[in-house]
C-alpha cells in the first residue's frame, strides 16, 4: 500500500512539473503572462483606433482620424499618408500574438535599451473619443534573424523591457533624435490620371523672358531595311513610303525658338513629366500668401495637359508657385515655400527642397548641347642634338646642299664645256598649288 501511495506521489510530482515547465515562456523563463502590462495589451480591443500620439525628445506628433481619413493634428491638420498610418496601425495589432522576449528588469536598464524618457519614442493610441487604448516606449532596434526585424520595448509604464520582433519601430519612422510630424505627411499631394499627358510647361520669373517647353509630333518615314537587288519585286519603290508620328520638343525664349536634340531630350521630358506629380516636403503654416512670398513668386509654372493621342482636345492649365526660401536654424536655405493653384491644394502652403526647385528653374543653355572642349595641340616631336663637326671629323655641308664632281679625264687641255640643265616643264593645264589659307571655315552648326 505504501508502496503504492510513494508512486503516486511521484507521478503527481512529474505531472506538476511538467505542467510548470510547459507553462513557462520559452525565452525568459516566466509564465505565459509575462506581466501584466503585457496582459493588458494582448486583451486590448483595437479594432477602434483613431488617435495615435508620438512624443520623443523636443517633439510631439498628433495622429487623427475622422471620416475614414487620417490628418496630421499637429501640423495644421494637412492630411496624412494614409500607407503609413494603416501600417502602424497593423503592426501594433500584430504585437498582440508576439511571444516578447526579457532584456531587463528593472528602470536602470532603460538607458541601454533606448527605452528612457530622453532617447525613447513614447506612443499612445486611442479610440475615435479620445479614450486611451494602449501605451508603449519604443527603444532601439534589436539583432534579429535574417529576413527580420527586432526591436526593444516597454509595455504602459512598466519598468521591464522586452525584445519583440516586428515593424513598429521602422512604421513610426523615430529614427532622428525628436519626434517630426513631416514623417507621416501626405507628399505626392498631386497626380494627373494615366490618360492625360503633359503637352507644354511655361517657366515664368520676374525680369526675364519666359521659358515654353513644348511636345511636338511630325510625320516622318519608317525605317525599313535595304531594298531588294535590281530586277526583285520591282514596282515597289514606287509606292509611298509609310510614315509613322514621331515626337520631338522644341524650347522658346523670347523670340528664339530652338529644337531639343537627342542628348538634351531627357531634360526636357522630365520638365514636362515632373508636372504629372507633384510632391512636397514639408507642410508650413497657412498664413496669408505675403508672409510667405508667394503673393509675388520668383517662380510661377504653367502646365498645360489634355488627354493622350487627342490634338484635337482643349488644354487644361496647372498653375504653381515658388516663393521665398526657407531658412534653417542657421540661416541658410533649406527649401522654399510653395502653392498649387487648385480648389483642393490652394489653402495649403508646403515647401520644397532646393532639388525640386532647380528642376523647375530651367534656362534655355539646359537645353543646348553641351559646348565641345577644345582639341588639345599635339607635342611637337623631340628634336635631337646634331653632333659637331670636330666630333665626327665630317667636313661641314655646303650651303648648296650639293656636291660638286671632279672633272673628267679626256686627255685634252681644254676643259668640256658646261652643260646646261633643261628648264623644267609643267604638265599641260596645270598650274602651282597656292598654299591653305590659315582661316578654317566654321563647320555646320548641325541645327
Amino acid at each position: 500500500m505504501s508502496k503504492s501511495i510513494i508512486g503516486a506521489f511521484v507521478v503527481l510530482v512529474i505531472l506538476g512539473i511538467a505542467f510548470v515547465v510547459a507553462d513557462r515562456d520559452p525565452y525568459t523563463g516566466g509564465g505565459v503572462t509575462l506581466s501584466d502590462g503585457i496582459d493588458e495589451f494582448r486583451r486590448t480591443d483595437l479594432k477602434d483606433v483613431g488617435r495615435i500620439t508620438v512624443t520623443k525628445g523636443d517633439g510631439k506628433v498628433e495622429l487623427h482620424k475622422s471620416q475614414a481619413r487620417w490628418s496630421v493634428a499637429s501640423l495644421y491638420g494637412y492630411p496624412a499618408d494614409e500607407d503609413t498610418l494603416d501600417r502602424i496601425v497593423k503592426s501594433v495589432k500584430e504585437l498582440q500574438d508576439v511571444t516578447p522576449r526579457e532584456s531587463g528588469r528593472s528602470a536602470s536598464s532603460h538607458e541601454q535599451f533606448e527605452t528612457d524618457q530622453k532617447k525613447g519614442a513614447f506612443i499612445t493610441v486611442a479610440d475615435s473619443s479620445g479614450k486611451e487604448l494602449t501605451k508603449l516606449v519604443i527603444g532601439k532596434m534589436a539583432q534579429s534573424g535574417i529576413g527580420t526585424s527586432a526591436f526593444h520595448l516597454r509595455f504602459g509604464d512598466e519598468d521591464r523591457t522586452y525584445e519583440v520582433e516586428g515593424t513598429l519601430r521602422s512604421d513610426l519612422r523615430v529614427y532622428g533624435d525628436d519626434a517630426d510630424g513631416k514623417n507621416y505627411l501626405e507628399k505626392d499631394i498631386y497626380k494627373l490620371a494615366e490618360d492625360l499627358e503633359v503637352q507644354a510647361v511655361r517657366v515664368l520669373r520676374p525680369d526675364q523672358s519666359d521659358l515654353l517647353v513644348e511636345r511636338k509630333f511630325r510625320e516622318v518615314p519608317v525605317d525599313k531595311p535595304d531594298l531588294p537587288a535590281a530586277g526583285e519585286n520591282e514596282g515597289e519603290a514606287d509606292d509611298e513610303p509609310e510614315m509613322k508620328n514621331e515626337e520631338y520638343f522644341v524650347v522658346t525664349v523670347g523670340s528664339e525658338t530652338v529644337e531639343v536634340g537627342a542628348d538634351k531630350k531627357y531634360t526636357a521630358t522630365s520638365l514636362l513629366n515632373k508636372a504629372k506629380s507633384l510632391s512636397i516636403d514639408d507642410a508650413a503654416e497657412p498664413l496669408d500668401r505675403i508672409t510667405y512670398g508667394l503673393d509675388q513668386p520668383q517662380l510661377t509654372v504653367l502646365a498645360h495637359y489634355r488627354k493622350k493621342d487627342s490634338p484635337d482636345d482643349e488644354l487644361q492649365e496647372l498653375k504653381l508657385a515658388v516663393g521665398n526660401a526657407k531658412k534653417d536654424d542657421e540661416g541658410a536655405d533649406s527649401g522654399y515655400f510653395f502653392v498649387v493653384e487648385t480648389p483642393e491644394l490652394e489653402s495649403r502652403i508646403y515647401t520644397i527642397s532646393k532639388y525640386s526647385f532647380d528642376s523647375w528653374n530651367k534656362e534655355l543653355k539646359d537645353f543646348l548641347p553641351e559646348p565641345e572642349e577644345p582639341e588639345e595641340p599635339e607635342e611637337p616631336e623631340a628634336v635631337g642634338t646634331e653632333p659637331s663637326s670636330e666630333s665626327e671629323g665630317a667636313a661641314p655641308a655646303e650651303d648648296s646642299g650639293a656636291s660638286e664632281a671632279p672633272p673628267e679625264e679626256t686627255g685634252s687641255s681644254e676643259p668640256a664645256p658646261a652643260t646646261e640643265p633643261a628648264p623644267a616643264t609643267e604638265p599641260a593645264g596645270t598650274s602651282t598649288p597656292e598654299p591653305p589659307s590659315s582661316e578654317a571655315s566654321p563647320a555646320p552648326s548641325g541645327e
